[in-house]
């Protein structure tokens, strides 16, 4: 167990990255606003995250600019054609969508909570993909630590909620 340890990759995601592959691989991020999906086929022992940041652009941009939760989802449906698997062969879970300031209420805050749209759009297009969310720990006010160990599936996460003091 030490020396499979010790042999293990580790890849930290920051906003906008995208991975997906196998072996002893484990994968980490920090989110605030932003959210994770993370797909793992339990057979193959092969999946991946992405850490998008919004739920569209604003203006034309590349399929593979996983900034975007629309891009992020079709990176992983390429993965998923390349290993001749499909969406319901996968566990999937999403974090992320924090709210990551203390705002006075009003009805401007609703449509400036970029982490629950996040959250919404993504949810969406796994759904209108056929993924289906086995678990879930978005939304909140803080920010999140995710791990996910590829071989074993394993996903930790952290939340820490408070707002940061400045």
């Amino acid at each position: 167990m030490i020396d499979s340890l010790a042999k293990r990759k580790e890849f930290f995601l920051q906003p906008g990255e995208f991975y997906f592959g196998g072996g002893n691989v484990r994968l980490r991020t920090l989110l605030g606003s932003c959210v994770a999906i993370v797909i793992w086929h339990p057979r193959l022992c092969i999946g991946g995250m992405c850490h998008y940041l919004l739920p569209y652009g604003d203006k034309p941009y590349s399929h593979s600019d996983t900034r975007y939760a629309q891009c992020a989802i079709n990176q992983f449906l390429r993965q998923l054609k390349k290993n001749a698997t499909h969406p319901s062969d996968y566990v999937v879970k999403i974090f992320g969508g924090g709210k990551m300031f203390e705002q006075v209420h009003t009805n401007l805050n609703d449509a400036l909570d970029v982490g629950q749209r996040n959250v919404d759009v993504g949810k969406k297009l796994l759904a209108e993909n056929g993924f289906i969310v086995a678990a879930e720990h978005i939304a909140g006010k803080g920010h999140r630590n995710v791990i996910f160990d590829i071989p074993t599936g394993d996903i930790w996460v952290k939340h820490v909620s408070e707002f940061p003091k400045w």
